[in-house]
Order: structure tokens, then C-alpha cells, then sequence
């Protein structure tokens, strides 16, 4: 198995976690589900939005970045490079088809709702920043974008202030941009 797997698998449920009882405890009209452990919907997202009355199903991904609270900036994945099998494979821009992305910073305790498809958009003029970033077992190779360009394109459709009490019970504190769904 390569090294680092388990300990990144295990950071992106508590996000996944963290992600799913917000936007549960925003809203009440619709049903969020986990469906990160379905192989069949790893390349849809790890969250199911189901709005029962209209029994349609959106689909939102989850991002857990550890650097947007310096940066600033959304990552999109291009490719990455795995070393252990020595080649390249698309990144989650190029392969999903996620309809939303969560994009969570742990350390602000904000998560930033995105639209997937016309981060797409932006992305694939690769006008941004490209960046590779090592990381040991594997290199990403992407682009980045600025929050404050993201926000001005619409790209970042809401924005949810979180907080905790004991590390495993999470809620909602601050809608500063409200989006369809809260």
C-alpha cells in the first residue's frame, strides 16, 4: 500500500464528516448523505443532496485543504504523478463529475461551497497558476486560483462558518453566502 494512504483516508472522513453534519444542521429539507464508501460514486462525490419532494439528487465532493488558510487559493487537480507505479493519471478536474465541491479549511473552520462545473470551466483556459507539489509518495500537478477571483467568478456559491465542542459533534455558526441547499 503506499505510504501515507491510510493516515490522508482517514483525514478526508473527518472532513467528509465535518462537511455532512454542517450542512445537515443548516437546513432541514433535504436528506445529506455519505456516499464516500460506494465505488460507484467516487468520481460523483462524497455527499448526496436529496431533495425528497423533487426527488433529484445533486452530488458534492469533499476537499479538506490544509493550506487554503495561508494561501488563499483552490487547488485543481490536473494529474498526479504516483511514484510507487511510476506514471501520470488524471486529477479530479479532468475525471469528475461532481456537481459541488466543498472545499474545507480546518483551520479557519470555514468551508466554501463551489461549482463544480464552472470551476471546470475557468480551469480548463488554464490561465491560473501552475504549480506541482511534492509529496513524497506522489506529486499533483494543478492550477491555482484565488478565493477573491473564485468569489468574483461565482465559483464560490456560499460560504459556512463551523464550530465544535469536542472534536466530533459539528455545526453551523455563520451563513455568509446562503446557496440553494441551506
Amino acid at each position: 500500500m503506499v505510504k501515507g494512504f491510510y493516515s490522508d483516508l482517514a483525514k478526508a472522513k473527518k472532513g467528509e464528516d465535518i462537511v455532512r453534519q454542517v450542512l445537515q444542521g443548516c437546513q432541514d429539507k433535504y436528506s445529506i448523505t455519505d456516499v464516500s464508501e460506494i465505488k460507484e460514486m467516487w468520481h460523483r462525490g462524497d455527499i448526496e443532496i436529496h431533495d425528497v419532494e423533487e426527488n433529484i439528487s445533486y452530488y458534492l465532493d469533499v476537499k479538506d485543504d490544509s493550506r487554503i488558510a495561508q494561501t488563499g487559493n483552490l487547488l485543481a487537480e490536473h494529474r498526479v504523478y504516483y511514484v510507487r507505479d511510476n506514471k501520470w493519471t488524471e486529477g479530479f478536474m479532468q475525471r469528475a463529475t461532481y456537481d459541488y465541491v466543498g472545499y474545507l479549511s480546518q483551520q479557519d473552520k470555514i468551508i466554501y461551497i463551489l461549482d463544480f462545473k464552472l470551476w471546470q470551466k475557468y480551469y480548463l483556459s488554464k490561465s491560473e497558476k501552475h504549480i506541482h507539489i511534492p509529496h513524497g509518495y506522489q506529486t499533483t500537478d494543478g492550477y491555482l486560483m484565488s478565493l477573491d477571483k473564485a468569489r468574483k467568478l461565482g465559483i464560490v456559491i456560499a460560504e459556512i462558518k463551523y464550530d465544535t465542542e469536542d472534536d466530533v459533534t459539528f455545526y453551523p455558526i455563520e451563513v455568509i453566502k446562503r446557496w440553494i441547499f441551506i
